[in-house]
């Protein structure tokens, strides 16, 4: 996925541009979980 020509053809069509979105939203919202989860509390 780190290739320019990969991520150029992504950026070209819309439903891969809505999918590489949403995405990144899961990603955010995993890591925002991860970060308030109880595991780690004292």
């Amino acid at each position: 996925m780190e290739s320019p020509e990969v991520l150029a053809a992504y950026d070209v069509h819309p439903d891969h541009v809505a999918v590489v979105k949403v995405l990144r939203e899961l990603a955010a919202n995993f890591l925002a979980f991860d970060f308030v989860s109880p595991r780690d509390a004292p």
